[in-house]
């Protein structure tokens, strides 16, 4: 006999599954119906109904929410989907306020709703309408918590690309500048053996009880910096291998007083603060993160200028673990990426935001910053120890960010006493200096490898980066051909010697011109004020490229 069966009552149908019942065995219509009436209509929202079974009570709660939201009603098991859907009335198959699907990851749940278009919802409800969740809840409760967070990272990179898009571009087309007059010429990467410990030093609290062991170790491993870390590495007199740089706006070049002309090598996103990408005036290694998903990066890539490409991390810290993980061989020791804070004091001694303190502090206010920190929204996460650890929405997404990327990795370390629990073994500095001392012998004496035999997760380093002049210099000539060919045909709309399509069609090929503006989609790009405001952007880049001689 099959585990899963309907049996008949007098109010229809009902699921039977493994001899336990998933609707009422009398009346299985009615607490669907009853949980239907109670569920609040809300403007844009996703309604999220695992297991939906036979339908019931999702007839009542279409007619209760409003024409912008939406039903998702998603199944897991093949058996009851295939056993359920040929019962389920067809004016609810064909509704337009219910999708129906069957999912059985999180990856195919991901095209749903990519399909569906998250940009359409502000907000996600879950309704447990029948005991079918019950076969699988793990799974349901999986899936569930990964369409939120799929929502709310939508929603948070939304917000993040429409503040700061046109500064990425402005200054991706900037660095690409420098690059094809040969200002922005990339060096070597690094010397010294790829099997030694790479330690990622960020600007958390913990860095300052974490100086000693840089100091005393400090021939044994090599350092890799975050911009806001590097004044307080060198107020310690500890000068970092490299400076890693991932922001965008002027205040950057706080982070680097005391570092003007210091030659340290400098780790830089393509998008960072122009003058940020020199301010050291040492060698430059630089990659490159898209940050949307524009046809400009696949041009860019054909060109030979998006070296070492990497996803778009968010963070600093998480971009430097992720370098060092393609470009060394050796273990990786996290210090100072706390993602946490303690009341009053955000960042480590020495650091730009330390320095504002001291500087700014008075009477009336000893401790500068202290008010702000104490009203930012707070939240109680646990530590490397397990212990109640500060720490706010954005720092948690970033320390979630990294143990969905990097928990499993075995490569990394996080040394006493860290931040927010990072879900990697936490060592001590007598620890942590044995390790460095192994992975520096192996160099001098390295394990036999079998190149035939190394799976997938076998390290292979990075080429070396490369900005080609000629290159860059190409590559935005090209690009001023499609801003003529958008002013051309403005001009041409303008005195009604043309269309609008024609617009359209020349925008279509610099579509990044548009990627931060705050339209929903699909863009009203048949609008003349969404022409207006396109156009206007043309002209921006184009009298950047004009001043600088392109």
């Amino acid at each position: 006999m099959s585990a899963t069966r309907l049996e008949m009552t007098d109010r229809g149908p009902t699921v039977i599954h493994d001899g336990r019942y998933l609707y009422s065995k009398r009346d299985p219509v009615r607490t669907p119906e009853r949980i239907a009436q109670t569920v609040p209509g809300e403007e844009r929202c996703l309604y999220l109904l695992p297991s939906p079974l036979l339908g019931y009570g999702l007839e009542i709660l279409a007619e209760r929410i409003p024409e912008n939201s939406l039903i998702l009603a998603f199944e897991f098991s093949i058996e009851i989907f295939a056993l359920c859907t040929p019962e389920i009335p067809q004016r609810l198959l064909n509704h337009p306020l219910i999708e129906w699907a069957r999912l059985s990851d999180t990856p195919s749940m991901a095209v749903l709703l990519d399909r569906i278009g998250l940009w359409k919802f502000r907000r996600i409800k879950r309704v447990d309408i029948n005991g079918g969740v019950s076969v699988h809840p793990e799974l349901y409760n999986s899936l569930c918590d990964f369409a939120e967070g799929r929502l709310v990272n939508y929603w948070k990179n939304r917000h993040t690309l429409g503040r700061m898009g046109r500064s990425w571009i402005r200054h991706l087309f900037s660095n690409l500048i420098a690059a094809s007059r040969a200002d922005l010429t990339p060096g070597k990467s690094f010397s010294g053996p790829s099997s030694q410990m790479t330690v990622i030093v960020g600007a958390g609290p913990s860095l300052d009880e974490s100086l000693t062991f840089l100091k005393q170790h400090r021939k044994l491993i090599r350092i890799i910096s975050t911009d806001t870390a590097l004044s307080s590495l060198l107020s310690s007199g500890i000068r970092p291998d490299a400076v890693s740089i991932l922001e965008t706006q002027a205040w950057n070049l706080l982070d680097f007083h005391g570092a003007v002309n210091s030659e340290i090598p400098l780790l830089a996103d393509m998008t960072s603060y122009p003058p940020s990408m020199t301010v050291t005036g040492g060698p430059l290694i630089p990659f490159s993160t898209a940050f949307a998903e524009l046809n400009l990066f696949d041009r860019l890539k054909k060109a030979d200028l998006r070296p070492m490409p990497l996803a778009p991390l968010g963070s600093v810290g998480l971009s430097s673990v992720e370098l060092a993980i393609r470009l060394f061989s050796g273990p990786i020791l996290l210090v100072g990426i706390d993602f946490g804070y303690m009341p009053g004091k955000s960042h480590a001694r020495g650091t730009s935001v330390h320095q504002w303190q001291l500087i700014t502090r008075n009477r009336t206010d000893p401790y500068p910053g202290f008010h702000a920190s104490v009203l930012r929204p707070k939240i109680m996460a646990r530590d490397a120890q397990k212990k109640p650890y500060r720490t706010d929405g954005v720092l948690k997404g970033y320390a979630d960010l990294f143990i969905d990327c990097y928990a499993k990795d075995e490569r990394i370390f996080v040394l006493e006493p860290g931040g927010i629990d990072l879900s990697r073994p936490l060592i001590s500095a007598s620890e942590a200096a044995e390790l460095a001392w192994k992975a520096a012998s192996q160099e001098t004496h390295p394990p036999a490898v079998d190149r035939e035999k190394q799976n997938k997760n076998s390290f292979t380093p990075e080429p070396e980066p490369v900005l080609p002049q000629s290159a860059a210099a190409d590559f935005l000539r090209g690009e001023r051909e499609r801003f003529n060919k958008v002013i051309e045909a403005w001009d041409c709309y303008a005195l009604k010697q043309g269309s609008s399509e024609a617009i359209v069609k020349a925008l279509g090929q610099i579509d990044y011109i548009y990627c931060d503006f705050p339209d929903d989609p699909p863009l009203p790009k048949d609008e003349t004020s969404f022409l207006v405001r396109a156009v206007k952007r043309v002209r921006e880049l184009k009298r950047l490229m004009e001043r600088s001689g392109i």
